[in-house]
């Protein structure tokens, strides 16, 4: 330990990237240099050597201290020194912000989207840090999708976690859903022709709605997760974006179909989507394969392989089964 002058005291670099924490209460932060102007700084801060700058320092815990050593108007705070490499590193700060009851969930999502991004699967954070992959993923996407909306409605105290969870799943920018004039089904703006009933929509006129993750969580603020759950849907009927359409009737080729049909066909679509959520994350992190090793990029190599076959296997069998009789 020893005392290092504010002066020569940094923000972690990160490669780059910066300390995942960015939201420090101001309240909270002039009333911890008050509490050290009266008591003096407690305890001491953690930091590692600044790389190329000698006697300069990176700090891995003490982020919210060292700004209110300076609110307090001190020279130099007691600082622990840690020699550690880059990954070291970023797990130390990660483990030292989850201990924080302040952590947001979407900053706690970019501390495991770094990991990611730096090779590890998401299985691996998720052992490393104690917590499920599920959990994981989850906070991943909420660092991902969450707008500033959700954002600030979660600060204010108005929205669950599991809130921001399903908001963030929802498009943060305008959409422009449009009613099936053959069908009445509400269709998402990006489909040319309606799912249920093939009509064209590409010569329908569409106006600008709304925002359906800002519409979603002002909807939600003070509301139980039962009635979260009953207002995401109802967001994502209004646009378009339900798994199986909103519709009053139904058509198919001059053919009316029986709801037992929409029902399969429904659930072969909601396997699909997901099927094309994979594929949007895989073509996002494309980038990130290059950086692979080469054991890692053998074992996505081998993974597409194995996808490839399934798929193979699914289109043979089903090939015969689906032959329609005319």
């Amino acid at each position: 330990m020893q005392q290092i002058p504010l002066s020569h005291l940094v923000e972690w670099q990160n490669a780059g990237r910066g300390q995942p924490r960015k939201h420090f209460d101001p309240k909270a932060l002039q009333g911890l240099a008050d509490s050290i102007t009266a008591g003096g700084f407690i305890g001491s801060i953690d930091v590692r050597p600044l790389a190329g700058s000698p006697g300069y320092y990176e700090i891995l815990a003490g982020h919210r201290r060292t700004r209110a050593a300076a609110l307090a108007h001190l020279d130099a705070i007691p600082a622990t020194v840690h020699d550690l490499d880059d990954e070291q590193a970023r797990f130390f700060v990660l483990q030292d912000n989850l201990q924080r009851s302040d952590f947001l969930p979407w900053e706690e999502g970019s501390g495991y989207a770094e990991l990611v991004a730096d090779g590890m699967a998401v299985a691996q954070v998720a052992g490393r840090v104690g917590k499920s992959p599920s959990f994981v993923a989850g906070r991943i996407a909420i660092h991902e999708g969450a707008g500033a909306t959700v954002r600030e409605l979660y600060l204010q105290g108005e929205l669950t976690i599991e809130a921001v969870a399903l908001c963030s799943a929802l498009p943060n920018r305008v959409l422009s859903p449009i009613r099936c004039p053959q069908c009445k089904g509400v269709c998402s703006e990006e489909w040319v022709t309606c799912p249920s009933c093939s009509t064209d929509l590409r010569e329908i006129t569409r106006f600008p709605v709304g925002d359906p993750q800002d519409a979603a969580a002002r909807w939600c603020r003070g509301k139980t997760n039962g009635a979260v759950k009953d207002g995401i849907e109802k967001v994502k009927e209004a646009y378009g974006l339900s798994e199986t359409p909103v519709q009053t009737s139904l058509g198919f080729s001059d053919k009316q179909i029986s709801e037992d049909a929409i029902k399969v066909r429904s659930a072969l679509e909601r396997k699909l989507a997901e099927v094309a959520d994979l594929s949007d994350w895989f073509l996002k992190n494309l980038e990130a394969l290059g950086e692979y090793t080469d054991d890692q990029r053998a074992a996505v190599a081998a993974q597409c392989d194995v996808a490839l076959r399934l798929f193979g296997r699914i289109q043979e069998a089903a090939r015969p089964a689906l032959t329609l009789t005319i």
